[in-house]
C-alpha cells in the first residue's frame, strides 16, 4: 500500500491517508489513474453506490430526527442520549461501507518495479482467450538498458573490462563501455565453440530497447590515420615476411610491408612504396 501511494503521488494524485491506509483520496487517486488510462475502474461491491445511497440516508434522518428533537421545548424532548447514539452509529456504518467500497485495484492488475525505465517487451495473451497456468502473460524488462553479444574465445581473450566499444544501431552511433565479460557458456545444439557473454554500458536512448546492435569492441587504435588494406590482401613470402600485391597497369608488384594494428576486417600496414588509391590482389577468404 506504501508503494501504491508513493506511485500516486509521484503521478500528481494529492494523498493525504494515513501511511498504509486504503482511504478516500488514495482511492481517488487509483480512480484518476484509471481514468487517464481509459480503463474502467473496478469496484469491490457491484451494488456498492445503492449500500452507499441507503447508508447515507440513513445517517441524515438520524440526524434530522436530533435536530428536531433538540428544537422541542425540554419537557416535549424524547431520548436524547439515544438519538445521538443512532447518529454515531449511522455515521460509522456509514464510514465503515466507504472504506470498503469505492475504486479498487485488483492485485492482478498492477506490477510495482524497482526502477525505472520499464517496458513491456512481450504479450502473449490475447483478450478472450483462457490464461495458461505456468506461461507469462506479458515480459516487462526494467532497470538501465544495456547491450550483451557473444565472442570466440580468442576475441575474448584480448579484451579487458572499460574498453570503448561502437554501438550502431542503423545509421545512429553510440559509444559505450565494456561493463562485464561472461564465463565461457555451452553453444547448445550447434556443437559449436563455447561463446563468451560481453555486457556494454551506454546511455542508451529508450527506442533502442531490443534493437539489433552492431558492437565494435576497441582494442586498439592509431593516434592518426594510417594506410590499411583488406586483411586478405596480406601475403607471405617463403621467408614469412608480409607483402602486398599492388596491380598497377595490367602488371603485378609484390611489395613487402610492415602490418600494424587490425579491426573491422582490415590491417595497416606501411611502406615507402604504397599510397591511398593503389589497388591491391585480394584472395579468398
Amino acid at each position: 500500500m506504501t508503494q501504491l501511494q508513493d506511485a500516486l503521488r509521484s503521478n500528481g494524485s494529492t494523498i493525504n491517508d494515513p501511511t498504509g491506509h486504503y482511504g478516500s483520496s488514495t482511492q481517488a487517486g487509483v480512480a484518476a489513474l484509471y481514468d487517464a488510462a481509459g480503463f474502467t475502474i473496478a469496484r469491490a461491491n457491484a451494488d456498492e453506490d445503492a449500500l452507499l445511497r441507503d447508508a447515507r440516508n440513513t445517517l441524515t434522518s438520524a440526524q434530522q430526527s436530533l435536530t428536531e428533537a433538540e428544537a422541542l421545548p425540554e419537557d416535549e424532548r424524547p431520548d436524547l442520549a439515544a438519538l445521538r447514539r443512532e447518529v454515531s452509529e449511522a455515521q460509522t456504518a456509514l464510514d465503515d461501507l466507504e472504506a470498503v467500497t469505492g475504486a479498487a485495484l485488483p492485485m492482478n492488475e498492477v506490477v510495482f518495479v524497482p526502477e525505472f525505465p520499464a517496458e513491456v517487451t512481450a504479450v502473449s495473451a490475447r483478450a478472450g482467450e483462457p490464461v495458461v497456468e505456468g506461461e507469462a502473460m506479458v515480459v516487462l524488462s526494467g532497470g538501465k538498458l544495456v547491450a550483451r553479444g557473444q565472442v570466440n574465445r580468442l576475441d575474448a581473450e584480448a579484451l579487458t573490462l572499460d574498453m570503448p566499444v561502437s554501438l550502431l544501431n542503423g545509421t545512429e552511433e553510440l559509444t559505450g563501455t565494456l561493463s562485464a565479460i561472461a564465463e565461457a557458456q555451452s553453444s547448445g545444439e550447434t556443437g559449436g565453440p563455447p561463446q563468451f557473454e560481453v555486457t556494454v554500458d551506454a546511455d542508451f536512448p529508450e527506442e533502442w530497447s531490443a534493437a539489433d546492435l552492431r558492437m565494435t569492441v576497441i582494442v586498439s587504435q592509431t593516434e592518426t590515420e594510417v594506410l590499411v588494406v583488406p586483411i586478405t590482401a596480406i601475403f607471405s613470402k617463403a621467408d614469412g615476411k608480409p607483402t602486398v600485391v599492388r596491380l598497377r597497369d595490367g602488371q603485378r608488384e609484390s611489395i613487402n610491408v610492415t602490418v600494424g594494428a587490425t579491426g573491422d576486417g582490415y590491417v595497416e600496414i606501411a611502406s615507402p612504396e604504397l599510397s591511398v588509391g593503389d589497388q591491391v590482389v585480394v584472395g579468398q577468404s
